[in-house]
Formats: C-alpha cells, sequence, structure tokens
C-alpha cells in the first residue's frame, strides 16, 4: 500500500482500490491542507505532491488514468469507477472545459475532447459511456443537475 504523511503529520497506508480522484490541494479544501487531495470516500489531505501520490498509486491501481481541470492542473481518476464522457452543457464549456466525468455522484469537468476522454477511459480497462451521451444533451435533460468536483 502507498503511504503518505497527511497533512497532520500522520503516516498513512492508502488503499489504493479505493482512490476515487486525486489532485492538488486547494485553499477552498478542508484544513489543514497538504499538497494533495485524494477523494476515496473521505477526504485525505497529502504533504506529498499529486505526482508523486498518483504515481505511488497507479503502481497498485493500474486503471488510474489522468485529466486536465480548466486551470491546468492534472486530476486522476479510476477509469472503471468513472461514467465518462459525461455531457457538458454549451454554458459550461468555459476555461477550455470541453468534457467531464462523474465519480461518486459529482462531475468533474475537464479539457480533454469527449472522444479523448472516451478513448482513456477504454485504454485503461474502464467501460466509457456510449457515443450518444457524448454528442447530444438529451441524453441528460432528464437528470438534476448534479453537483461539480472543484
Amino acid at each position: 500500500m502507498p503511504q503518505v504523511t497527511l497533512s497532520t503529520g500522520q503516516a498513512y497506508s492508502l488503499d489504493s482500490t479505493l482512490v476515487l480522484r486525486i489532485r492538488r490541494s486547494l485553499p477552498s479544501d478542508a484544513l489543514p491542507i497538504g499538497k494533495t487531495r485524494i477523494d476515496m470516500g473521505a477526504q485525505l489531505q497529502a504533504n506529498e505532491g499529486p505526482e508523486a501520490v498518483a504515481a505511488a498509486v497507479k503502481a497498485e491501481l493500474p486503471v488510474l488514468v489522468r485529466f486536465t481541470t480548466s486551470d491546468g492542473s492534472p486530476v486522476w481518476t479510476n477509469a472503471r469507477k468513472a461514467m465518462a464522457p459525461w455531457y457538458v452543457p454549451p454554458t459550461n464549456r468555459t476555461n477550455g472545459v470541453q468534457s467531464a466525468f462523474m465519480i461518486a455522484n459529482k462531475v468533474q469537468y475537464v479539457t480533454e475532447t469527449p472522444h479523448a476522454v472516451a478513448d482513456i477511459i477504454a485504454a485503461a480497462g474502464g467501460t466509457p459511456l456510449p457515443a450518444d451521451r457524448i454528442a447530444t444533451p438529451e441524453s441528460s435533460t432528464d437528470e438534476p443537475e448534479l453537483p461539480t468536483w472543484d
């Protein structure tokens, strides 16, 4: 199991199979913040950088894939647990956002194209959503607005 140091200074063994998402920490994260936010049911803050944490997790979880957020920073997710690509309405296609994935009932916007997201998910052993979900808003009109990841 990958070892990280939590922002509290405590050593922690990550169960890679539970990791849903990894990204850099933001000031809006729960305090005390570290360098990396790890979502795995609960939110963890690690002092190691996101690239190091993602590499350690990926060594045990080869389905961990990397995307790019609208601010240009990487975000990693478990390709087998992500629903992707998720339709993005035109009003949310700002700051380079072209597609999204859903994990843990929240939507994460990314700058990769919907087809690139589908290809990345498939290449890692995940199952991308059908093509009609990529191109048309009708596939998501009957769904309530979902919360988003920051």
